[in-house]
């Protein structure tokens, strides 16, 4: 039987959490035989009442200090065992549905590397695939299911404009993507940054075209303001990430402008939110604020041009 390494980091304030997601996946129907990799990644949350009656899961437990999801996912992929055949992620708040991994290993058994699947987020009436705008019926079935269907086409650009991965629905390969790394760093959105690199790794990608993972809603509300330091923060990790894409991939030209392009709207994103979270009589945080600058000294401009047509629609109206 097949040996599948399921790799979860822990760090929550809400009890119950990876309690509910381990559960989950100790009831997947016909999964092969599953290994637990659990980081504690500091979690103020202590980790041991949330294992209590789980005994019967194989888990390796290791503890670190707090360095982020990404650096805790890695410490997780390091400790895989050499003789696994798979590797799944399954964040400490989100749970699978029963069939989760037998659809993936039945997929990635025709002869594919990376596996992903549709989720639903707590809360929200569409699923990640219809708020990515991705169009299951664009890519062929596969003969086993017409439900699970091969990417046709380049994964990396998909990636690149408008990811409909979510690190939960993910099963790879680990003699292929086993090798591969999310980013270190805590200012970036780490699990775009794998997704690129595991769509260089290979571009046998397969897909479960319906939802198999329920995610929480991780903080996230509809009515949250966009003019906050949360907000704020989400805008610095895009400037992280973009860089890191310039840095590391050698794209191509149509790439090369779209990433531009995608910077010119975070520095906009930056600026605008800024000014709204001063208008709203709060604080912007210097430990965002100060690396975008240092990063992005031109967004600077952007205040004066913002300020500037805030000033000509006073002093003509709105018309203006």
């Amino acid at each position: 039987m097949s040996r599948l390494a399921v790799v979860t980091a822990f760090y929550q304030r809400q009890p119950g959490l990876l309690r509910a997601a381990l559960t989950s996946a100790r009831n997947q129907i016909g999964a092969p035989d599953l290994h637990f990799i659990i980081v504690d990644d500091s979690s103020p949350l202590p980790i041991e009442p949330e294992l209590a009656g789980l005994e019967e899961l194989q888990v390796t437990l290791i503890r670190q200090p707090n360095a982020g999801p990404g650096p805790a996912r890695n410490r997780g992929l390091d400790a895989v065992p050499a003789d696994a055949d798979w590797i799944a992620f399954l964040d400490s708040d989100d749970v699978w549905g029963e069939h989760h991994l037998a659809r993936a290993v039945a997929a990635l058994e025709q002869g594919y590397d990376f596996c992903f699947a549709n989720l639903k987020r707590e809360g929200d009436a569409a699923t990640h695939y219809g708020l990515n705008r991705f169009d299951p019926d664009r890519h062929p079935p596969l003969a086993i299911d017409p439900t699970l269907r091969v990417f046709e086409g380049d994964f990396f650009h998909a990636c690149l404009t408008n990811a409909p991965v979510g690190t939960s629905t993910v099963v790879v390969r680990n003699s292929t993507i086993g090798h591969i790394r999310f980013a270190q760093r805590k200012d970036i959105w780490e699990d775009l940054v794998f997704w690129l690199r595991a769509a260089r790794a290979s571009s046998r990608v397969v897909f479960d075209s319906t939802v198999q993972v329920e995610y929480s809603h991780g903080g996230i509300t509809k009515t949250a303001s966009w003019k906050t330091n949360h907000h704020l923060r989400n805008v610095l990790y895009y400037e992280s990430y973009y860089d890191t894409i310039g840095r590391e991939f050698d794209l191509t030209a149509p790439q090369k402008d779209l990433l531009a392009d995608l910077k010119r709207t975070n520095r906009d994103d930056f600026a605008r939110v800024v000014l709204g979270i001063i208008a709203e009589g709060e604080r912007p945080e210097p430990a965002y604020v100060r690396p975008f600058i240092r990063r992005n000294p031109v967004v600077l401009g952007e205040f004066v041009r913002i300020l500037g047509a805030k000033a000509v629609r006073r002093t003509f109206g709105r018309s203006a």
